[in-house]
């Protein structure tokens, strides 16, 4: 009888004796009394209900061999789970030493050698690809004729931009056709009044003997430069050099340096000398088939007529310089020959003529982007008079 356990309630041994009396503990869990609950031949086994609580045997009942046989497995288990979490543990510690060890051997790496090796590098990768994609001669020839059609428009600021980057683009991988950007730069700089500028920059160009043409061209534009900052001497020094090479020589700016040298006779006031070195260059450019030299020779002509006070003169060459231009499209030496036969028609006492021919050439201006000092050239006569800015 269990504690708590109602009077005249049993427990249902007659259901639960079969499983805990099964034959397979009898062998295991041997004894007397296990001897005396079977009974000689297990005849009384419908009748083990009703003996007392007390009287049931705990030897062999199949719970408690279960519980047994579960428990060593457990602990057999609980066992092999421990030895596989120190193992385990062992190799995860050793494995993060070991990453550890080569993550800061590969952090010394890549801040001792890869870190400043990476831009220099990336730097030659560049190189190689501005090499590969800037070395096709046609690429660089379609670019300076871009750039020199725009300086011929007259948009001086952004053909010099251009020659420019012209330059830095070809330097590397056609060190020929860097060269002619850099001697257009200098040559625009000087049309644009940036005479200490375009020095300098050519202070670094050097070249041989075997580039006349690049010889005979730094040169002129050295000459043109020395020459609007009055420093006549050291122009007639480069002017003779170039005169030597051009003696010698068929070169395209040989009638460069003819024009220079009539703008140094205008400022040394030499006119005669200047009338005669502008009509040689007329004569070559002309030879040459150099319509834009052409121009440029025609309007010098023209204004040297107008210094004179040839005025009719004037007229044709101005006329003459504004057709050669249009056919260029060189706007900007179209303004000016327009300029002068405004005032030529003014001297001839063509008022008409010279207002509508004065009107072209601000419209002409404007569209330039010409500032109105340079405006006033045609419009005050003592601005006009003697004026040097038009000489090209």
């Amino acid at each position: 009888m269990f504690t708590g356990q109602p009077v005249g309630w049993t427990l249902p041994w007659n259901h639960r004796r079969e499983h805990d009396h099964h034959p397979r503990l009898w062998d295991d869990h041997a004894g007397q009394g296990d001897r005396q609950a079977r009974g000689p031949n297990r005849e009384d086994a419908q009748e083990d209900h009703l003996h007392a609580d007390h009287d049931r045997p705990q030897a062999g009942l199949r719970d408690r061999g279960e519980r047994a046989n579960w428990n060593g497995r457990f602990q057999r288990f609980t066992k092999v789970i421990a030895v596989t979490i120190r193992l385990n543990a062992r190799w995860t510690r050793n494995g993060i030493s070991s990453l550890a060890g080569k993550d800061r051997l590969f952090g010394h790496f890549r801040k001792d050698f890869l870190k400043p090796v990476i831009p220099f590098v990336w730097a030659v990768f560049l190189l190689l690809f501005i090499s590969i994609e800037d070395s096709n001669p046609n690429r660089a020839s379609t670019f300076y004729d871009y750039t020199m059609h725009i300086y011929r428009l007259g948009n001086l600021a952004k053909s010099q931009q251009e020659a420019e980057e012209g330059f830095w683009q070809f330097r590397v991988s056609n060190p020929d056709w860097a060269a002619k950007f850099e001697l257009l730069q200098a040559e625009i700089m000087v049309q644009r009044g940036m005479f200490n500028d375009a020095l300098f920059l050519l202070a670094d160009y050097h070249t041989d003997n075997s580039h006349p043409e690049e010889i005979v061209r730094k040169l002129a534009i050295e000459a043109d430069a020395l020459t609007r900052q009055r420093q006549f001497l050291i122009a007639n020094q480069k002017l003779t050099q170039a005169d030597n090479v051009c003696k010698t020589r068929d070169i395209a700016y040989c009638g460069y340096i003819l024009s220079v040298h009539g703008i140094l006779s205008v400022m040394q006031d030499h006119i005669l000398d200047a009338n005669r070195y502008f009509f040689q260059c007329l004569s070559f450019a002309q030879a040459h088939q150099d319509g834009f030299l052409e121009a440029r020779a025609s309007l010098n002509l023209g204004w040297l007529a107008l210094q004179i006070n040839r005025y009719d003169e004037a007229v044709v060459w101005s006329q003459s310089a504004y057709q050669a231009a249009m056919k260029f499209n060189a706007d900007d030496l179209a303004q000016v020959a327009l300029g002068n036969l405004g005032w030529a028609y003014f001297q001839l006492g063509d008022d008409e003529r010279a207002l509508e021919e004065f009107l072209e050439a601000e419209k002409g201006a404007k569209r330039l982007g010409d500032t109105v000092e340079e405006l006033k050239c045609w419009t005050v006569p003592s601005s006009y008079h003697g004026s040097r800015r038009h000489l090209f």
